[in-house]
C-alpha cells in the first residue's frame, strides 16, 4: 500500500547530503509541492491549488483508520491537508510520512472521535416528538316519561212515550189528537244520563350507556431557539477538537529545530 509511490519518493531530500553548505535545498518538501506533483503532473487539465487537497486526499489518506460516524472522511482529511499545505513533511520519504500519519491517526482518532459524536450537527432541524393521544368519553343518559290520559264522557238519552186509546168513532181522531177526547191515556217520559270516566297511567324508561375511545397520533416539531448562538458554539466545540488533532499532527511534519 505504501510502496506505490517510488515517483513522490524521489522528490525527497537525502539526510546526510551537506545540509549546512544548502540548508534549503536539502529540505524536505511541503504537502503543497507532493499534492502539485500528484495531481498535476503530466495532467493536461491543471487543478487550481484551491482544490489540491480535496483531490490528493485518497492518495495520502489511502489506509483505514476511526472516524465518527457523523464526520465525513473528505471533510476531515481536507481540513487537515489545507491546515499543514504549506508545512514540509518531517520524513526521509512519502512512504514513512504515510506510515507514521496512518499510526498517528488510529492512535488518536478513538479519543476524539468521542468528542466529534457529541457534537449534534442537524440541531437546525429542530425536535420532533411523536405521541399518542388517547381520549376516552363514557356518556350515560337516562330518560324517564311519566304519561296520565284522563278521558270522561256524559251520555244522555231522553225518551217520551205518548199512548192515547179512543173508541170514538174515526169522524172525531182530531179531538183524541187534540186531548179532548179519549177512552184511556199513557204518557211516559224517560230520560237516561251515563257519565263515563277513564283514566290511563303510563310510564317509559330508557337508559343509555355509551364509551367512546379515540387514539390520535400527534406529531410536534419544535424549533431550536437562538440559531446564531447555538451554531456558534457548535463551530467552537468543532475547531477545538480539530485544534487538538492538529496539535497531535505536528509531530509528522519538519520543526524549525531540525534544521
Amino acid at each position: 500500500m505504501f510502496n506505490n509511490f517510488p515517483f513522490y519518493n524521489t522528490l525527497y531530500f537525502n539526510p546526510l547530503a551537506n545540509a549546512v553548505a544548502n540548508p534549503v535545498k536539502d529540505l524536505p518538501p511541503s504537502l503543497y509541492q507532493l499534492m502539485q506533483a500528484m495531481v498535476n503532473f503530466g495532467a493536461e487539465e491543471k487543478t487550481n491549488p484551491i482544490n489540491l487537497s480535496s483531490k490528493a486526499r485518497t492518495t495520502i489518506f489511502n489506509f483505514s483508520y476511526p472516524l465518527a460516524s457523523n464526520i465525513t472522511k473528505e471533510d476531515f482529511e481536507t481540513n487537515i491537508l489545507d491546515h499543514f499545505i504549506q508545512r514540509r513533511i518531517g520524513f526521509q520519504t512519502f512512504t514513512a510520512f504515510q506510515i507514521a500519519l496512518k499510526s498517528k491517526l488510529n492512535e488518536i482518532m478513538p479519543y476524539y472521535n468521542k468528542l466529534l459524536e457529541e457534537i449534534d450537527f442537524n440541531m437546525f432541524d429542530g425536535e420532533t416528538l411523536v405521541r399518542d393521544v388517547t381520549d376516552s368519553r363514557a356518556i350515560n343518559s337516562t330518560n324517564i316519561n311519566n304519561n296520565t290520559l284522563e278521558q270522561q264522557s256524559t251520555v244522555g238519552n231522553t225518551g217520551t212515550t205518548d199512548m192515547r186509546h179512543s173508541d170514538t168513532p174515526e169522524n172525531r181522531l182530531s179531538e183524541i189528537q187534540n186531548g179532548e177526547y179519549m177512552s184511556t191515556y199513557d204518557y211516559n217520559k224517560n230520560t237516561n244520563n251515563s257519565n263515563q270516566n277513564s283514566t290511563s297511567q303510563g310510564t317509559d324508561n330508557s337508559t343509555l350507556n355509551s364509551t367512546d375511545n379515540f387514539t390520535e397520533n400527534v406529531t410536534e416539531n419544535k424549533t431550536v431557539g437562538n440559531k446564531a448562538e447555538i451554531y456558534l458554539k457548535m463551530l467552537e466545540q468543532k475547531n477545538n477538537i480539530y485544534t487538538e488533532i492538529y496539535r497531535d499532527l505536528e509531530i509528522l511534519f519538519f520543526q524549525v529545530l531540525d534544521v
